[in-house]
């Protein structure tokens, strides 16, 4: 099953998906930082047979286009705002985003419960301060790892610590639609510097549990089994909140729905039935 492009004018801009799958329940799907709307495209496949999947490329990334600002969580939040009114008519069934995406989707949900009827956060980070964007905004003035090729960006994926969990359906995907070739002639990612910048960076912090204790839509939040301890308050919230719920994903790091997107499909499907959720799978 291969996944249909798609463009829409958001504010002058031009916005990149692609969707896939003929079901009635609609669900989207929104990336963090340095990835694009193709890294789902292994969970798009599983909830494709019985969803209609669209997987949006935030400004910054993938066939999107690339401002030199708007990359604050506010920004980023309304963007998904404009991208649900546009595409959507302002109500997508269930929406799921991971890491940054997560942050921006959940101040949306909280400014606009009505939009969903319901949502999954893949570890967006509890606290955003200083410190870790100053961490984050380093890489910008980095030179940008690049390859010569798609073989030798697959061998390296295949074999560094984070990415080789990735399954070997994902690595091709990645390698095959995250990719461009740069003025050097080098192989390189689809996201741009600019969405690392400090100028945009500076004073975007952000504590993740008021705006999750304002939700009142049915939300999944799923956390790794590297850092289950760090969303502990999380986990804490979804004892006394009953429209909140928590799972640890097994034998997984920070981008879960790439080493098991089997199993993140399953409790997407399983909020989505109103079944239990499980606290571990």
């Amino acid at each position: 099953m291969k996944p249909t492009n798609h463009f829409v004018e958001l504010e002058g801009l031009k916005s990149h998906y692609v969707q896939m799958g003929t079901g009635n329940s609609t669900i989207l799907l929104i990336h963090g930082d340095m990835r694009t709307s193709r890294s789902f495209d292994a969970l798009s496949r599983k909830l494709a047979l019985t969803h209609t999947v669209t997987a949006m490329d935030l400004f910054g990334h993938g066939n999107s286009d690339w401002p030199f600002s708007g990359y604050r969580f506010v920004e980023r939040s309304h963007n998904i705002e404009n991208f649900v009114n546009n595409v959507f008519d302002g109500h997508a069934d269930t929406v799921v985003a991971h890491s940054t995406g997560g942050i921006a989707l959940a101040l949306y949900a909280a400014r606009k419960p009505s939009a969903f009827n319901f949502i999954v956060l893949l570890e967006p980070m509890i606290t955003v301060d200083e410190k870790f964007q100053r961490m984050v905004s380093a890489r910008e003035t980095r030179p940008r790892t690049t390859w010569s090729n798609k073989e030798e960006l697959t061998q390296v994926l295949s074999k560094h610590e984070v990415t080789k969990k990735w399954t070997s359906e994902v690595i091709k995907d990645v390698v095959e639609h995250e990719t461009f070739i740069n003025e050097d002639g080098r192989l390189d990612m689809k996201w741009a510097t600019q969405t690392l910048s400090w100028k945009d960076r500076d004073g975007d912090y952000f504590d993740l549990l008021p705006t999750l204790q304002k939700l009142k839509v049915p939300t999944l939040f799923m956390a790794s089994e590297e850092r289950q301890s760090v969303f502990q308050p999380v986990k804490e919230l979804s004892r006394i909140k009953n429209n909140i719920h928590f799972c640890t994903v097994m034998n997984t790091g920070h981008n879960m729905y790439m080493e098991r997107p089997q199993a993140t499909a399953t409790l997407i499907k399983t909020l989505q039935s109103g079944q239990a959720i499980p606290e571990e799978i």
